[in-house]
């Protein structure tokens, strides 16, 4: 006895949201009218210790030297680790320390929306620094608070920073994501 597959058609109302696992509007399959509402970065950890990384550039005007970069990419979050030796006294003056290179891992922006703020602990100087990552990658310390009352971290320090950035999903690479939310419209 032969056996035959029916096919229901799938029917989505107008205000409900699918996950796609690429940036393909929906409308082809399901017909209707779709609207990208979310994207969601692949789970995947970067990593590089070497000052010839893509991911980083350091600005050697303050900077000797970095290491253990980690960029951890999920959901729409971005986690990065870095070390990095000073070259000049840190006080409550701007300092660059170098650049991370967005799209390198997943970002596109010129958009204030990626400007995060952060603190930087400098082990051996007890003291840390305050900063803030800005929306073209460049990672800026403003202020510094000792434990002594210098208010400065010495030339040489090795500064280790833990920089969380939440990045809106309009921002995001569709080549990093894995997962694409879309509401149908119309």
């Amino acid at each position: 006895m032969a056996t035959s597959t029916i096919k229901y058609p799938v029917h989505y109302p107008v205000g409900c949201t699918i996950c796609t696992s690429t940036n393909t509007d929906p409308s082809s399959i399901y017909g209707g009218t779709w609207s990208l509402v979310m994207r969601e970065f692949k789970r995947q950890s970067l990593t590089s210790t070497s000052p010839a990384t893509t991911y980083f550039s350091l600005d050697s005007t303050n900077a000797d030297s970095y290491s253990g970069l980690v960029i951890v990419l999920g959901e729409q979050n971005v986690f990065i680790r870095i070390s990095i030796k000073t070259k000049v006294a840190l006080s409550d003056t701007s300092y660059s320390l170098g650049t991370f290179n967005f799209p390198s891992f997943g970002v596109n922006t010129t958009s204030d929306a990626v400007t995060h703020y952060f603190t930087g602990f400098g082990e051996s100087a007890n003291g840390m620094c305050m900063g803030y990552v800005g929306s073209s990658g460049d990672l800026q310390i403003t202020d510094v608070v000792t434990r002594t009352s210098s208010g400065t971290i010495a030339a040489g320090t090795e500064m280790k920073f833990c920089i969380h950035l939440m990045i809106p999903y309009s921002y995001m690479l569709d080549s990093f994501c894995d997962k694409f939310y879309w509401r149908r419209t119309a």
